[in-house]
């Protein structure tokens, strides 16, 4: 097995957070792992149970004290250690294994598996809540066979099956013994010590079922290490809370695996038994008994919110408020000595061989951002919602090493319920306000709704479908005979009487409840503000008040969800700064904070308005980051994207950010297989982000895309959470941890598309929000350096679950391969003379004849493809929206000039738009001349040579269609 080796370079930044430069040299992977070489494996399952004595229901959890008798060698399992899941054992009830460890070790880990990887995520977490474990795992380790020393335990999933199909890794206090029993419990009394936490009525009935079980891992401390039990220790209070247990696990085993010894949890009382290091884990929650001595002691500086590590002597001491800072501090401290954590599975981290390093405390950081916001659900990282007891999974832990700060359920394991709640005060909400402004991201309807549309004297705050008096629609009408054909008009947004309400509205709820008695000590941006949130593809009220203050038209040529060609900024802005500043007005001693949201067709920031050119202090502006996620923020096709941004930083002094849908789909994405190289383009965002103080912010995620795109999901929160860092900094430490022995080859895959794309400028969004192979995306030249690289990475996988990951890589390639618009399905993708060469001479025009031309395949058109082609003569292919032809051809290196007659239809005063590409780069036109009068549209291009496509397209939800006839290329 190949040793693997990070060297800790320097610590950056004021606030003590760490930069590494890690590089590709050999790195132990799985540091702290015991050799099995002498181990024997004994199956005493079934019959042979009363052999060690019958396991009983868990009330005590302890087997009968009895003497065992030796077992046949039949009963001496071999293929538990043996990397390769397909060798199992079938374990059947009473299940236990017993592992004679040849001699007296110190542990801290047990890892077992099946004969398969499961899933690691459970999409059906919440309509099984009610649906017990199949049984209780634990772990015992002692010096006896029958040992009464619990050290862990693990819930079976539901769906593991029968046999059992599950992969469990527990880590606990350093514990010594040569013997290691696991017993699978199947009777167990479930309620307030175990699943689901507290006590259940009826007891669900017990299971009888088998357990599979393929491969064993014990990690810990052998030989001269396993005698040095009282040296370091990490001391946590007794009766600690769930996160600060949690920080000291993670302390006790990183800093074996960092050091080679032992660091066992112990109670304050036992310290002076220890002579080593001693990292304490304190508890603050003395000094915030109520709300309002814990601001006090805040501001006086008792109660540190920051990441805090301090040292004094021998003792180090994490201390500091609430109870997620302190697992902040911990985190952020392992990663200073270059602990990583990759990927939600137990080998997703990976820790150096260098040792300890200590000159880095004490610290403090403060992130550019504390609301890292993971707008998707993360409970499927657990089998159960997160609210019922079980085992801590290495899944649901690796979202919150990575930074993310909050999820759309809570915070997850980083606590909360410490925090006392302001006093709300005895003030009564007016009847007309009870829906407050709950509701993200849309809930303009809930701010504003219906039934006070409905009453009088609000009727007239009805929306206009049109210019016309008459055409006031009630929104509760939609789906009926409605005047517009997509939604029912948001009503007047600048009526004057209406802001008023909102404002009074606003300041009632601000006053019966205000920010600490809500979400004390919040840090989710989403809830900071009173919020009035526009929604998806609004028609805007076509009213006097809403069209006047909208200001002059302003083209909105970047959302996907929208109605109007035309921003519609200055209607909606009206409303919110309106809001703000009236407010201030009602509420001059505790003004609410406004939350709006720049989306689709308010995207914009209303610059053609001289009264909207600054916006009040009072407002937070969450903007969705839309653009080109792939590429850097100074890419050109993400000029426009940066430009709002910037307009949004002279706009308003309240930011934050809304990716999107960038972790991987909307609901046009072709496949979550598709490989899609984000990291340089997410860093890039998160610098830009931070630089106009909109680093706080959050994305969409689909899981499913988590297997095929992991270094994506890696990238995202932690370069929010550290902007000094660099793209190659980050994509090799996640493909060292991750591909481990063959990370250098996997590496090179992944930055064969990355710095193709990101060099040429290639945009992978198609159409709205989803990923594809756009046009120039992945040539032949590039897709061949991936192949070789794949291949030359499983040549090198030696550890099994390596060789998992990287078949999943080869489904991702082949997804690739089979939808290549270029036809690549058994193809030699080192053979370019299968595509037709274009041998230029400079100056003399090519002709390219349109019947060579064929429509983009279906699967590189997820919105379809509407062309038509007429063999003339002279021959022509008609486009319309969304439409798509190619050729594919072998391209010199240069300059070229394509020159394309075409002609056009307009529609409702609107002229198509031809998008032409040739290899990596683009082009467009407006075609403004009316069928049938032909003229030349002229495109030039600088590309490298290869094996390119040749593409005419018109893009999604334009009006009209254009045609056109052969054209010619000329290598200038």
């Amino acid at each position: 097995m190949k040793k693997i080796k990070w060297n800790f370079k320097t610590w950056l930044s004021l606030f003590g957070l760490v930069s590494l430069q890690l590089c590709l040299g050999p790195l132990r992977a799985s540091a702290g792992q015991l050799d099995p070489s002498n181990w024997t494996i004994y199956n005493y399952s079934g019959a042979f149970a009363p052999y060690l004595g019958a396991p009983l229901p868990p009330t005590g959890l302890h087997v009968q004290n009895t003497t065992p008798a030796p077992l046949p060698a039949p009963n001496q399992l071999t293929n538990l250690t043996d990397g390769n899941l397909s060798s199992y054992a079938t374990l059947t009830n009473s299940a236990i294994l017993l592992v004679d460890l040849g001699q007296t070790n110190v542990l801290d880990r047990v890892y077992f598996i099946g004969s398969m990887k499961p899933s690691n995520m459970w999409y059906n977490y919440s309509s099984y809540s009610a649906t017990p474990p199949l049984g209780l795992i634990t772990v015992y380790v002692g010096n006896t066979t029958t040992n009464t020393n619990l050290v862990a335990s693990y819930t079976v999933p539901y769906d593991a099956g029968n046999p059992v199909e599950t992969e469990a890794d527990l880590r606990f206090s350093p514990a010594a013994g040569r013997y290691v029993r696991l017993e699978l419990h199947n009777q167990v009394t479930w309620g307030f010590n175990y699943w689901p936490g507290y006590a259940i009525s009826p007891q669900p009935p017990s299971t009888n079922v088998n357990w599979n079980v393929g491969e064993l891992e014990f990690y810990g401390f052998s030989g001269a290490a396993a005698t040095q039990t009282n040296v370091n220790a990490v001391v946590l209070p007794g009766g600690a809370a769930a996160p600060l247990a949690l920080a000291a696990s993670e302390l006790s085993y990183y800093l074996g695996e960092l050091t080679g010894l032992p660091h066992p949890i112990i109670p304050p009382a036992s310290t002076n038994q220890y002579s080593g290091n001693l990292y304490e884990i304190v508890d603050l929650a003395s000094l915030a008994p109520n709300y309002a001595t814990m601001m006090s002691n805040i501001g006086n500086g008792l109660l540190p919110t920051n990441i805090n590590a301090t040292i004094s002597g021998n003792v180090i001491q994490f201390a500091s408020w609430p109870y997620r800072a302190v697992l902040w501090s911990v985190w952020q401290f392992l990663e200073s000595q270059g602990v990583r954590w990759v990927y939600p599975d137990s080998h997703g981290d990976y820790v150096p061989t260098n040792g300890l390093n200590l000159s880095v405390l004490p610290f403090q950081y403060t992130p550019p951002t504390f609301s890292i916001y993971a707008n998707f659900d993360v409970s499927p990282f657990e089998p159960w919602p997160s609210y019922q007891l079980q085992s801590i999974r290495q899944e649901n832990l690796y979202i919150w090493r990575n930074h993310w700060t909050v999820s759309a359920g809570g915070g997850g394991v980083l606590g909360g319920t410490e925090i006392p709640y302001e006093p709300a005060p005895s003030v009564t909400v007016n009847s007309n306000f009870t829906e407050g402004f709950l509701g993200y991201p849309h809930n303009i309807t809930s701010v504003i709704p219906t039934r006070i549309l409905d009453m009088t004297p609000y009727t007239n705050w009805w929306g206009w479908a049109s210019t016309n008096p008459g055409s006031a629609v009630d929104p509760s009408t939609e789906g009926s005979a409605s005047p517009t054909p997509y939604a029912n008009p948001v009503c007047e947004l600048d009526n004057p009487s209406l802001i008023s309400w909102v404002a009074q509205k606003m300041t009632n709820i601000a006053a019966a409840y205000p920010p600490g008695s809500t979400h004390p000590l919040n840090i989710n941006h989403t809830l900071r503000p009173f919020n009035i949130l526009p929604l998806d593809a609004s028609v805007y009220s076509q009213d006097p008040y809403t069209i006047a203050s909208n200001g002059p038209p302003l083209l909105d040529p970047i959302p996907f969800v929208k109605e109007y060609g035309n921003s519609y900024s200055g209607m909606y802005y009206s409303l919110i700064t309106s809001v703000a500043n009236e407010v201030q007005q009602l509420s001059p001693s505790s003004v609410p904070l406004v939350g709006a949201l720049g989306y689709a067709d308010v995207f914009l920031p209303p610059t053609n308005i001289p009264a909207l050119t600054t916006f009040p202090t009072n407002v937070q502006v969450e903007f969705c980051y839309y653009g080109a996620p792939n590429l850097p923020m100074t890419s050109l096709p993400n000029a426009a994207m940066k430009a709002a941004g910037d307009g949004w930083h002279s706009a308003c002094s309240h930011l934050a950010t809304y990716d999107y849908a960038l972790l991987h789909t909307d609901f046009e994405q072709p496949n979550p297989l598709m490989p899609v190289a984000l990291v340089a383009g997410t860093l890039s965002r998160s610098q830009y982000a931070a630089s106009i103080g909109a680093a706080d912010g959050g994305c969409q995620a689909n899981l499913a895309s988590l297997p095929h795109n992991p270094w994506n999901f890696y990238a995202y929160p932690r370069t929010r959470w550290n902007t000094n860092q660099t793209a190659a900094q980050i994509e090799q430490e996640f493909f060292t941890g991750y591909f481990q022995e063959a990370a250098a080859p996997m590496l090179a895959y992944y930055q064969a598309m990355e710095n193709y794309q990101v060099t040429n400028g290639v945009n992978l969004y198609y159409g709205g929000y989803c990923y594809g192979m756009t046009p120039g995306s992945f040539p032949v030249n590039v897709l061949g350096q991936m192949q070789t690289n794949l291949l030359a990475a499983e040549q090198l996988a030696t550890n099994w679950w390596v060789a998992a990951r990287l078949k999943t890589m080869g489904a991702g390639f082949n997804w690739l391969i089979s939808n290549s618009p270029d036809g690549l399905v058994g193809v030699n993708l080192t053979n370019t003379s299968l595509f037709r060469n274009l041998n230029p001479t400079t100056g003399v025009p090519i002709n390219i004849n349109l019947t060579n031309m064929t429509p983009t395949p279906p699967q590189s058109m997820p919105f379809g493809n509407n062309n038509s082609f007429s063999p003339g003569p002279p021959s022509s292919w008609s486009i319309l929206s969304p439409g798509s032809i190619q050729e594919t051809l072998n391209i010199p290196a240069g300059t070229y000039v394509v020159s394309i007659p075409a002609n056009a239809v307009e529609q409702l005063g609107t002229w198509p738009v031809m998008n032409v590409f040739l290899g990596p780069q683009s082009s467009s036109a407006t075609i403004t001349n009316a069928y049938p009068n032909f003229i030349n549209y002229n495109f030039t291009f600088t590309i490298p040579a290869g094996v390119f496509d040749l593409v005419i397209a018109m893009p999604n939800n334009y009006l009209g269609y254009f045609y056109v006839e052969n054209f010619t290329i000329t290598l200038q």
